[in-house]
């Protein structure tokens, strides 16, 4: 699903976030990425969802050579991959469920289709009653929820989420890797980055623990 040949990625004034990174992912595995702040786990994801580039070595996702994908050739490669951002990324002047919505319009699906699909996520992440709000009217928490039912809403074969539980609370945040383990049983590859070692070791997973842009466990 996802290989990785000595990747290094250094960004302007030679700030280095990784450095020879050989990784390889196999299709329906769940693997956390943990480390520090600034370890380099957000690049790490970014790269996989072809938003930003390597400086060196090879990337491939599903088959196909991320380091070198022409721009008009992202949004096909990220149909199939649900994200979750750690800034959340929500379209602040659309409701909660025009924010979820939106990823399912974009690929076709009639009116009837994404209304259910769109429905059933918000039920899961808990947000049905504000499914006419507007991102500036909720928490944080709630941000991040809205956030995660976009990203899982196409039913992706890949899910790249960027500290998905870090803004919720303990019954919720539990609920949502239920939700994340069941899609991955499901066949949907995984791959969570989190600063909580401790809780991913607990996850009985495969853990890559990166370092200062190295893999250091």
């Amino acid at each position: 699903m996802i290989q990785m040949r000595h990747i290094t990625k250094v960004y302007e004034k030679g700030i280095q976030a990784l450095n020879d990174i050989n990784v390889e992912i196999d299709r329906g595995e769940v693997v956390f990425i943990t480390g520090p702040s600034g370890a380099g786990k957000t690049t790490f994801l970014k790269l996989i969802y072809a938003e930003i580039k390597p400086t060196s070595g090879l990337l491939f996702v599903s088959g196909k050579n991320v380091s070198s994908l022409p721009s008009r050739d992202v949004p096909y490669l990220r149909r199939r991959i649900g994200v979750v951002y750690q800034d959340f990324k929500l379209l602040y002047q659309k409701t909660v469920f025009e924010n979820v919505a939106f990823a399912l319009r974009v690929i076709g699906l009639s009116s009837a289709e994404i209304y259910r699909r769109t429905l059933k996520v918000l039920n899961i992440v808990e947000l049905t009653h504000k499914k006419e709000a507007f991102p500036h009217q909720l928490s944080g928490g709630e941000q991040q929820r809205v956030a995660i039912a976009r990203a899982i809403v196409n039913d992706p074969v890949l899910i790249l989420a960027d500290e998905p539980t870090g803004n919720l609370d303990a019954g919720i945040a539990a609920n949502i890797m239920d939700f994340f383990m069941e899609a991955n049983r499901q066949g949907t590859t995984l791959v969570v980055a989190t600063h909580d070692r401790e809780k991913a070791l607990k996850m009985n997973t495969h853990v890559i623990q990166l370092d200062s842009g190295r893999i250091v466990g």
